[in-house]
């Protein structure tokens, strides 16, 4: 009794911080409206379940978080709010799953600590609420690396089960889990080698997952085929490298060798060597190694990829500051990094693509008319005005090239949305006008119709962070 007593307030406090985490992501589910790849999730699981898959196979993702939103989306509808519940709840359940891994690792102070941590961390919380894949594969990698080290420690076969479901609905929810599975696989081989016997156990573990996975490994073969010839991502730098220690540091970078200086001193934790090694290496291997193949020309790293990383050098942080042993220190440090992680939280803007668009739609509701054009330069905001609407005007694509990849969305954009630059001429005829609009991303961001576009007026009569929008010089 005394012992469950012992525990309460340590289950109140965490229940607080899942309260807190769920609070920080509805509210900036409130934010914005759906952006591109959102829109492009919504359009998937409307064409149900079937459709869905056949859709994917032409594109770059497994089902799984597709197929949830087109569950979630059958029982409540399309307004975003509820859409991004899905998100929501992965988001939620990884700080559950870094409270988890780091009590059992470090203790339970450092497992609150942890679960803080990720609770406030401004990346997680904009994953954590965005209609993509990103904060299920999170959710599911956090409880592969519980599972594992539970499972590696005393054989429950609990464990071993919650490893398997994990580990294969990670796979069938992005494909950078294989890797992920790969390097916790080994660490597992490497612990087990003091007790043989349950390699053969550890292996079957890998062949279960590999066994759910399978019928989507021809689906994967196809798609790679297209994606060695049609691909965004670019060869990373070291910068990159910085930036996305940066981005885990709360977005300040002189936080980078404190939150690093924190997580090697998790390695003085007695008897947690395998622990930590295990999460270290969850946290960085699947990092440089994406980071060498990509500069080698594979496509697998960038920044945003790579935030999945967070919630395990966050809990390696709190393993730190449960090793320090002056009086106070643990505590000074804990809430210093929970007061830093609250800053950038509060200091985060909404998504500027969503912002800047809604203001673009605003600004053309009062003046676009019957039978006029919206020509965007790019898919992003093509497939925005499609789903929102931009009034009584038509929307096109503004093609200066033939071609438009995958990753692009073309499989939402048939020839009927496409125009060339020759359209211009004629929409602007007969008493109508044209209207442009243009955002500026990583993929196709439509550099060539913009100056076509300048030529063709002088200029954009409206800017915003990441978009421009132009208008047909009135004819007199």
């Amino acid at each position: 009794m005394a012992t469950s007593r012992s525990l309460i307030p340590a289950r109140v406090a965490l229940a607080a911080i899942l309260v807190l985490a769920a609070g920080v992501r509805l509210f900036e589910a409130t934010r914005t409206r759906l952006w591109f790849d959102e829109i492009f999730t919504l359009w998937t699981a409307r064409l149900g379940f079937t459709g869905s898959l056949e859709l994917l196979r032409d594109d770059m993702h497994p089902p799984l978080f597709f197929l949830a939103v087109l569950g979630w989306r059958s029982i409540g509808g399309e307004a975003a709010a509820w859409l991004r519940i899905v998100p929501i709840v992965f988001g939620v359940a990884t700080v559950w799953a870094s409270y988890a891994l780091a009590r059992d690792v470090f203790g339970r102070g450092a497992g609150l600590w942890a679960a803080l941590f990720v609770a406030l961390h401004r990346w997680m919380v904009f994953h954590s609420q965005e209609l993509r894949s990103f904060s299920m594969l999170w959710a599911l990698q956090a409880i592969v690396v519980w599972c594992a080290w539970r499972w590696v420690r005393d054989g429950r076969t609990r464990h071993a089960v919650g490893y398997v479901i994990a580990g294969a609905a990670a796979l069938w929810t992005h494909y950078l889990a294989g890797p992920f599975l790969a390097i916790t696989g080994a660490w597992g081989l490497v612990m087990l080698l003091r007790a043989p016997r349950r390699i053969p156990a550890w292996i079957g573990l890998h062949a279960a997952i590999a066994a759910l996975f399978a019928p989507q490994v021809t689906t994967l073969l196809a798609q790679m085929a297209v994606n060695r010839t049609q691909h965004w991502i670019q060869p990373p730098t070291v910068g990159d490298l910085v930036e996305w220690a940066r981005e885990i540091a709360f977005g300040v970078r002189y936080v980078i060798p404190i939150v690093g200086a924190l997580a090697l001193l998790s390695l003085l934790a007695r008897g947690a060597r395998a622990g930590v090694a295990l999460i270290f290496l969850a946290a960085l291997a699947p990092v440089v190694g994406t980071w060498v193949l990509t500069r080698q020309g594979a496509h697998l790293f960038t920044v945003r990829y790579m935030l999945y990383a967070v919630p395990f050098v966050l809990v390696l942080a709190a393993g730190g500051i449960a090793q320090l042993r002056w009086r106070g220190a643990g505590l000074v440090a804990g809430v210093a990094l929970s007061l830093l992680a609250a800053r950038a939280l509060v200091l985060k803007p909404p998504f500027p693509e969503s912002v800047d668009l809604e203001r673009t739609a605003r600004w053309l509701e009062p003046r676009v008319h019957a039978g006029d054009t919206v020509f965007c330069t790019e898919t992003h905001s093509l497939l925005f005005f499609r789903h929102y609407g931009a009034g009584a005007a038509r929307v096109m694509l503004l093609l200066t090239r033939p071609e438009l990849p995958y990753y692009e969305g073309a499989l939402f954009v048939p020839e009927s949305w496409r125009a060339t630059p020759a359209a211009l001429d004629s929409a602007g005829t007969g008493g109508r006008r044209w209207y442009a609009v243009r955002v500026r991303h990583a993929g196709m961001d439509g550099a060539e119709a913009a100056k076509l576009l300048d030529s063709r007026t002088g200029g954009p009569v409206l800017r915003g962070d990441v978009t421009s929008a132009w208008a047909q010089p009135p004819r007199y």
